[in-house]
């Protein structure tokens, strides 16, 4: 094809995920989209700036297609992208499924000075979002950026990588896991693999920001250790559990790919052991260090690996966390700090996802969570529960986690 600027094996580990895809073409699971305004957009220059790095990353003019079992990604020559002016807000989600084999990989539409930006998170990760938007704001004060786009091909992790850190994953997985389960408000047990939800959000003032991230300082560890820890204590409470499985986002990048727009981010399953008789100060040193052998093995297919351990992928967990720092969750415009808008996605996979994003002012905790499963009233408490645990942590973190469970009447 004459559009093709290259075509070569890509990596291997996103082809369970392409598959679902091509599997579930309606689905807006692995959408990423953005709603933000800021006052006296300049759309030209806008569209301008987002040329420039249309130009300047390969991912973001790429497709996948899978030959003979083999996920091959193809990069298609620049082609300039129009911003769709629209004559009326959109007044419902406006994300709609992304073809991976044809592209485009984002959409961007624009009424008035609001920004309505879809990426589609194969080719996009949370940290690619604060690389896109900070080359934005370069390109749309009329700056130029030095630095050239990485070549993609470049970046893939090879298949003996991920064999070697799949063995470090392998000691987690018991053949007689017990899954994470929170018992659902429904009593339909044969819920579908991707099911409708919205999205409950809970916003924290900088004071209370500030308070986690001296206290996890403190800690001698990083606020996503904390807020982490938060989370598993309260699932372990809720469910009676000691051993908690939990699925999270952890960002393979290294000095090599740190400025390139991709999807460098891997889905791990994590096991967190919740001992009552431990302090929080105790529980953190765990997650401290926990943490860091998991970055050492970032890079792992646990779509294949969990299958060959003889475990239904499904059966480990039905949560997720996922802490975005301050790179993601910042958009700025001529530095100017522009407002972000909340929205629900339409569809999920994990039944209770909750990400936690930290913002110099205003931080937010957003739930999404399947309305097939459970109540409003129900993530509402968790939503409560969750800040309640993170403000006896932070008062006392050499409170025993056993007179946490008490304090919260559990």
């Amino acid at each position: 094809m004459k559009d093709i600027e290259k075509k070569f094996k890509g990596d291997q580990r996103f082809k369970a995920y392409v598959k679902l895809i091509l599997e579930n073409p309606d689905t807006t699971e692995y959408n990423l989209p953005i709603v933000f305004s800021c006052e006296g957009l300049d759309v030209d220059r806008l569209e301008l700036a987002i040329n420039k790095i249309v130009q300047r990353h390969a991912n973001l003019r790429s497709s996948f297609v899978i030959e003979n079992d083999i996920l091959f990604q193809i990069v298609h020559k620049y082609t300039p992208i129009t911003i769709t002016r629209l004559r009326e807000p959109f007044c419902s989600n406006f994300a709609i499924p992304f073809d991976l084999s044809k592209g485009p990989s984002f959409r961007i539409s624009v009424f008035e000075n609001t920004v309505y930006a879809d990426f589609s998170h194969f080719f996009v990760d949370g940290v690619s979002l604060g690389i896109f938007f900070h080359e934005l704001n370069e390109f749309y004060k009329g700056n130029e950026i030095k630095s050239k786009g990485e070549d993609v091909e470049n970046l893939i992790v090879s298949d003996e990588v991920y064999k070697i850190n799949g063995e470090f994953y392998k000691q987690f997985f018991p053949k007689n896991l017990k899954k994470t389960f929170l018992k659902y408000d429904f009593n339909d047990k044969s819920i579908p693999e991707f099911g409708p939800c919205v999205t409950e959000y809970r916003y924290i003032d900088s004071d209370f920001m500030k308070k986690i991230k001296e206290t996890s300082r403190l800690a001698c560890v990083t606020p996503f250790n904390f807020t982490t820890a938060a989370f598993h204590i309260l699932i372990s409470m809720i469910t009676k559990d000691s051993t908690v499985y939990s699925n999270t986002n952890v960002c393979s990048r290294n000095s090599k790919n740190f400025r390139a727009i991709g999807l460098f981010t891997t889905a791990v399953y994590l096991r967190y052991t919740i001992n009552p008789e431990k302090t929080v100060r105790e529980f953190l040193a765990e997650i401290f260090l926990y943490h860091k052998e998991v970055l050492k093995h970032q890079n792992v297919n646990m779509r294949k690996l969990i299958p060959e351990l003889g475990i239904d992928y499904k059966e480990v967990s039905e949560f997720s966390f996922v802490y975005q720092n301050e790179m993601i969750s910042n958009i700025k415009l001529d530095d100017k700090v522009c407002k972000i808008t909340p929205i629900s996605y339409t569809d999920s996979q994990k039944n209770i996802f909750l990400s936690f994003f930290a913002r110099k002012d205003t931080s937010a905790i957003q739930l999404c969570y399947r309305t097939d499963c459970y109540k409003k009233e129900t993530i509402l408490r968790f939503i409560d529960d969750y800040i309640k645990v993170l403000k006896i942590m932070i008062n006392n973190p050499d409170i025993l986690i056993s007179d946490i469970f008490k304090l919260m009447n559990y």
